[in-house]
């Protein structure tokens, strides 16, 4: 939970100075189920609270993104990325079947971490690695 909640400060700073800097925020997430936890009324993804506080700022808010995780089957490593998330009530940062990931509007980049490894050591190989 520790390492949960560091995450989410940083990433609070990290849209903090964003929004100082630009007025219309898009966030492309290379994310899994922490990031992108779907629920009737969204209020338990993070592009939900990402909405709220940059428009909270005045400023617009896109968002998307892609599930997986760093390395692996199912790794973001395995590119081109592709625009699987959307949001109610929050424009799509980017259409993967009408334009490029270049053309899109995205002008920030979450990655998150794997999830389901806590119980490794810092210091232990990522089991996610397949080298």
């Amino acid at each position: 939970m520790k390492s949960l909640t560091i995450g989410i400060l940083l990433l609070l700073s990290s849209i903090k100075t964003s929004i100082a800097q630009i007025d219309n925020v898009g966030v492309y997430a290379f994310g899994h189920s922490l990031i992108d936890h779907a629920t009737a009324n969204g209020h338990t993804n993070i592009m939900y609270w990402m909405n709220d506080i940059v428009q909270s700022a005045g400023h617009t808010f896109s968002a998307g993104g892609q599930y997986g995780f760093l390395t692996g089957g199912l790794g973001h490593d395995n590119l081109p990325p592709s625009s699987n998330w959307g949001y109610p009530g929050i424009t799509s940062v980017w259409d993967s079947g009408t334009q490029s990931f270049g053309a899109s509007n995205i002008n920030n980049i979450l990655i998150t971490a794997a999830n389901f490894i806590q119980y490794e050591l810092p210091s232990a190989p990522h089991p996610l690695n397949a080298n």
